[in-house]
């Protein structure tokens, strides 16, 4: 792993990106997808938008802070924007390389390699789609698999889009595969691509946990509206996105959050006493991640609830407030909502991460978003369901409201 010094000369990464998620928080997309950081990093990318040495940079800022505890989260903020790809070096260089999760990890392409169900389905939907002499635009592509189906299908040449480092591992399997001569490796971001020719069909798999959080709607509004011929294609067609109320078995529920048997345990483990903890105040707006086909036998309290359909050919707004009104199928309490969806590849080819119908191989997560205190419900009684999203990477979560117990939130981004 490379290491930071004092003469090192960092930079913004090409390309950098910046929402502003709150008053407080910044959405920051550098090379490894998007993160969330405090507002106060602005500075440091006000510092480094020139070519500027590690230690010009922190004497600059030096004069915005005081304090050894400044200086210590000022080193920090650094030295994490370099591993995420925010910074680079004058070589373009970063301190990602040992970074896991990323887009860039191999450890991901490995587990979307491994979900045949995943990667077969936008394979056949490609092969039904391309048309000999086809032009095919992949966004994202990765280890360029499925850019190789389309050159595979018939099409005369495909634009693999890749922003990360990936793109040198995708250039290399491309020439194995004898596909070097119809398949051009763009290493940027597709925001920032220009191309010389349209596309017929757009491919892209950026499809994450929350199936907005990688940014597939602002991404496919703007390739429609920059790369594809009027009468083209896009692969995948639409998303659907529901919830469903659940009850989380006690397990899951203590080893994500603050209980009373869970501060009892660490009390006995470590001697140390936990009783000011308040568990309704840390538990609040929780979530956590877990495979759907680890969750089918969890108690679900009404149908699967649609809260958004979303046409990726058509869609133009990318900020989302939707409701939805269930029915009361059991009587009891769920303490989560669970998100999942289901995405419409093509006009036969149909992935889901519904508990019930996700295959073995499926790698994707659904989000269960907790609830505290739980839901109090009877059968035939009407719960509304709400589902907000702004930006890439940071959900607001879910609302309910119920006829009995008033509302209900869980608002923050889960890990």
């Amino acid at each position: 792993m490379l290491t930071l010094s004092p003469n090192t000369v960092l930079r913004n990464c090409p390309n950098l990106r910046v929402n502003l998620c709150s008053g407080t928080e910044v959405g920051i997309t550098g090379r490894y997808g998007l993160t969330q950081c405090d507002i106060s990093v602005l500075s440091v990318l006000e510092i480094f938008a020139r070519p500027t040495t590690l230690q010009t940079g922190i004497e600059k800022l030096g004069e915005r802070i005081s304090g050894v505890r400044d200086w210590i989260s000022l080193t920090g903020t650094i030295t994490r924007l370099w591993k995420e790809g925010i910074l680079v070096d004058h070589d373009g260089s970063t301190g990602g390389g040992q970074r896991l999760g990323g887009f860039d990890s191999p450890i991901v392409h490995a587990r979307m390699l491994n979900d045949r169900e995943r990667t077969e389905c936008f394979i056949r939907a490609i092969t039904q789609n391309v048309k000999a002499g086809d032009v095919v635009v992949d966004i994202g592509t990765g280890t360029g698999v499925l850019a190789m189906a389309a050159a595979r299908a018939g099409a005369e040449h495909v634009y693999a889009i890749e922003a990360g480092e990936m793109a040198g591992l995708a250039e290399k399997l491309i020439a194995e595969n004898g596909y070097a001569g119809r398949i051009t490796v763009v290493r940027n971001w597709s925001t920032h691509v220009q191309l010389d020719r349209k596309a017929d069909l757009i491919v892209s798999e950026i499809v994450g946990n929350d199936p907005l959080e990688e940014g597939i709607l602002e991404v496919f509004r703007d390739a429609r509206s920059r790369f594809l011929k009027e009468d083209g294609r896009m692969i995948p067609a639409m998303v659907k996105i529901f919830c469903l109320p659940v009850k989380v078995p006690a397990r899951l529920i203590s080893r994500h959050t603050f209980s009373r048997s869970t501060l009892a345990k660490w009390s006995e483990w470590y001697g140390f006493s936990f009783g000011t903890v308040d568990t309704n105040r840390m538990n609040r707006g929780q979530a956590f991640a877990a495979l759907p086909q680890r969750m089918r036998s969890w108690y679900s309290y009404t149908e699967p609830v649609l809260l958004a359909e979303l046409d990726l050919s058509r869609v133009k707004d990318t900020v989302l407030n939707q409701s939805a009104v269930a029915k009361i199928v059991r009587s009891g309490s769920f303490n989560a909502v669970q998100v999942f969806f289901e995405l419409d590849v093509s006009e036969t080819e149909i992935l889901t991460t519904d508990p019930a119908k996700a295959p073995n191989s499926n790698h994707w997560k659904n989000l269960v978003w907790l609830l505290d205190p739980p839901v109090i419900v009877k059968e035939g009684e009407s719960v509304e369901f709400g589902y907000r999203y702004r930006v890439p990477g940071a959900n607001d979560g879910v609302t309910v409201r119920s006829s009995g117990g008033g509302e209900h939130s869980s608002s923050h981004s889960a890990k």
